[in-house]
């Protein structure tokens, strides 16, 4: 069995270790040694250490039967290694893993709520908690008295004990082990089995942050950053601040303010611009109307436009069209390509749908429809007045093979 030393001594960034077993398999060399410092990936729910052992890089960190397994690229030369870890990495797992043992204390002091999982991520951390009901003062309230025991700089310790002893100690949660039980104790304020690594006092944590938190069907999710992290996180979200605030051209206590201000000069914009538009629709109707060509008995109404957007278009199509005898072709214009609606009222019995496949033929476009409308185009923006004026040519050929 492998003798994990980043247990006893976390702060341990380098040690000679033995050579016990070494296998190749998939272009990767999996190496057992007698000691490590090295943290394996995801036990407990802690990502892996980084770092070399005699200079050549560690790709993962797992263990399998009690044994910690390195792999690596290339096989050191000698029996006996030097191992080294990359302390940043260390320092910040254990700045998280001693916040969510705090954080997870203080849920269950102040508000009786167990902890029911726990994920450390590369930006942010999680817990889940036992709970239906969460609200701003609570979470205010538990990160106070989180960062209370952060500042109190109290002592943390690690020991191991049998299960029998467990009974004599208010455990947070229970172990999952039957025998070497590791508890972790934060000063008589709180005793979990735990097999992370951790500071040596609450102050290294430096800070913990909640930074988000949500209901999901059976708990609440709450997101936290701790130490460098939360420092890290500050900086983006004060860098933001400041960019909004820059772009706003206000000072950063009066952001949300003129946002606010903002978005309600949008939706009256937006009230204003539907306003506009319907009346825009209803002129643009009746000019459609009033300036169409009678071929036979069909009214066609044609033009291209560049102020209406493709679901105003086909507004507009069915606002003719709902009147009998009429058949309407619109061209859109635009920089990058070339859009053509066609469509009939249901009295008309040409078949559109196949007069708008010659279209999309003629202009390499691509589009379909119902029988009553369709849309389409290609990406060509010269070929609009082209394809309006074969359209129109089809339109009338077809009125023609009807009548004969």
């Amino acid at each position: 069995m492998t003798e994990k030393i980043y247990l006893k001594n976390p702060y341990l960034m380098e040690v000679n270790a033995k050579v016990i077993e070494n296998k190749f398999e998939d272009n990767k060399f999996y190496v057992k040694l007698n000691r490590t410092i090295f943290y394996p990936h995801m036990s407990g729910g802690q990502p892996r250490d980084k770092g070399y052992i005699d200079d050549i890089e560690v790709y993962d960190v797992y263990e399998q039967n009690n044994e910690i397994i390195h792999v690596l690229r290339d096989m050191p030369n000698k029996d006996i290694v030097k191992l080294s870890i990359e302390w940043d990495t260390r320092f910040k797992h254990m700045q998280q893993h001693t916040g969510q043992h705090i954080l997870s204390a203080s849920f269950d002091k102040l508000l009786n709520s167990k902890t029911l999982s726990f994920h450390m991520g590369q930006d942010i951390n999680y817990i889940d908690i036992d709970t239906q009901c969460l609200t701003q003062n609570d979470i205010d309230k538990i990160e106070s008295f989180a960062n209370k025991i952060v500042f109190s700089n109290f002592e943390i310790q690690n020991y191991i004990i049998n299960k029998e002893e467990c009974s004599k100690l208010p455990l947070r949660n229970l172990p999952t082990v039957d025998e070497d039980i590791r508890i972790v104790e934060i000063n008589k304020l709180d005793f979990s089995p735990c097999g992370g690594t951790h500071h040596r006092s609450t102050a290294e944590v430096g800070i913990i942050k909640i930074i988000n938190w949500y209901k999901t069907k059976k708990y609440h999710r709450v997101e936290f950053v701790c130490g460098v992290s939360a420092l890290n996180d500050y900086k983006e979200k004060n860098y933001l601040s400041q960019k909004i605030s820059k772009i706003l051209q206000v000072n950063q206590n009066k952001a949300i303010e003129t946002i606010s201000r903002i978005n309600t000069d949008i939706d009256n914009l937006k009230k204003s611009n539907t306003i506009l538009k319907t009346k825009l629709l209803s002129y643009k109707t009746n000019w459609l109307i009033n300036s169409s060509v009678k071929y036979k008995n069909i009214k066609i109404c044609s033009d291209i436009v560049d102020d209406f957007d493709l679901n105003e278009i086909r507004k507009l199509i069915s606002n003719v069209t709902n009147y009998n005898n009429y058949v309407v072709i619109i061209g859109i214009e635009s920089e990058d390509k070339s859009e053509i609606l066609l469509g009939k009222s249901d009295n008309v019995s040409i078949d559109i749908k196949g007069l708008f496949d010659t279209i999309l033929t003629k202009i390499n476009g691509k589009g379909g429809g119902t029988p009553s409308i369709c849309q389409g185009g290609c990406n060509d923006p010269k070929i609009v007045y082209e394809a309006l004026e074969f359209g129109l040519s089809l339109i009338k050929e077809e009125i023609d093979r009807k009548e004969n």
